[in-house]
């Protein structure tokens, strides 16, 4: 698979930001981004050579994350959006969608661990 890939984090193509930190508190932090991805696959159904089918693939994101630390404890979350349409194969168009969150909790010195979930 050849790919071409642009990426634009924090409307970059549009108004040249690269991502937008709403809280600059230590320990505390809120990122939005969004992005526009092009990918060029000239095998896009993994046939054999001679019945290759190439398509252009455009894959557009927005995404959130928070970053909070509450004393020895650190809570993150992100959440993402997205929407990928092909030129020629538009009955593989879709949306995808995700949520993550881990919590990394620590008692003392001696004892950690991490609790995460994704959807």
């Amino acid at each position: 698979m050849r790919i071409l890939n642009l990426v634009c984090a924090g409307f970059g193509c549009l108004c040249g930001l690269s991502s937008v930190n709403l809280f600059a508190l230590p320990g505390e932090a809120l990122s939005l981004n969004a992005g526009l991805e092009l990918y060029h696959d000239n095998n896009l159904f993994r046939s054999d050579k001679g019945a290759e089918q190439s398509d252009l693939i455009t894959a557009f994101f927005v995404e959130a994350a928070v970053d909070k630390q509450i004393s020895r404890q650190r809570l993150l979350l992100e959440a993402r959006l997205s929407d990928n349409r092909y030129r020629h194969n538009d009955r593989l168009d879709y949306q995808g969608r995700s949520v993550a969150g881990e919590w990394r909790w620590a008692i003392a010195s001696e004892f950690k661990g991490n609790i995460s979930l994704m959807v």
